[in-house]
């Protein structure tokens, strides 16, 4: 009997072939592709929940911005303005600031116990005693490096003058000829300075002292005005 000779298979039927072959496959792993399909579609439903989660919560009166009818339109409807003086401390922080408020530069002055002072490892003439750190009174020390001592000298003497540049009709700009310090340590947000708001005393370093005082300083938050008191006080710097 002669051979049957088969010819070349056409394209439709390897096509056929290799459909089943991969649909028995799949068939014989669909754990797997279930969980492959729903991991993504999981993930999607999350992300929808937790948007519209945050989008609660952030729509929420103390996340939003503080809002006041302050008028009528000409169509005889409240007018709604949204600003920082409408908003309590909560709310505040969500308030747009379109002119902060520029505050003058400070320098950061040690509290009086970390001062330098003369001890026995530390024998500097120029360095006070450690008395002072009883009453509170020891001075702010500031390095001046550099080869030529002349030079640091009259930098320092620039540096911290010994008048008053207060000017009470616009302090602000003033007190930025000053050099001026404080205690407090910066905070997260800056839109109040926290040397002015934390009762910790203003230091006005220069390098002869004067008795303390007082001033307030003109504050305004949207339409509002505020006067703020803080303390002033000289502090001698070495």
């Amino acid at each position: 009997m002669a051979d049957l000779v088969h010819g070349p298979a056409s394209f439709s039927t390897q096509a056929n072939a290799l459909l089943r072959k991969n649909f028995t496959f799949q068939k014989r792993d669909i754990k797997s592709n279930i969980r492959l399909i729903s991991v993504p579609i999981i993930l999607c439903l999350l992300l929808v929940f937790l948007q519209n989660w945050v989008n609660k919560e952030l729509d929420k009166p103390w996340n939003r911005c503080g809002c006041k009818c302050v008028g009528k339109n000409d169509e005889g409807k409240c007018e709604e303005v949204c600003g920082i003086e409408y908003s309590d401390l909560n709310q505040a922080v969500s308030c747009s600031i379109p002119s902060p408020l520029e505050w003058p530069p400070l320098l950061q002055i040690p509290e009086s116990t970390y001062r330098a002072v003369k001890t026995d490892f530390i024998s500097y003439e120029d360095l006070p005693d450690d008395s002072c750190k009883i009453s509170g009174s020891c001075p702010a020390t500031t390095l001046l490096t550099g080869t030529n001592k002349t030079l640091g000298e009259s930098m320092g003497r620039n540096l911290f003058s010994s008048g008053s540049t207060v000017d009470y009709s616009d302090i602000f700009y003033s007190l930025a000829y000053n050099a001026l310090g404080s205690e407090s340590q910066t905070k997260y947000l800056n839109f109040l300075e926290a040397a002015f708001f934390s009762n910790l005393t203003v230091y006005n370093v220069r390098s002869q002292c004067s008795p303390y005082f007082t001033f307030s300083l003109p504050l305004e938050f949207g339409s509002v005005s505020v006067q703020q008191g803080s303390r002033f006080m000289f502090i001698t710097a070495f």
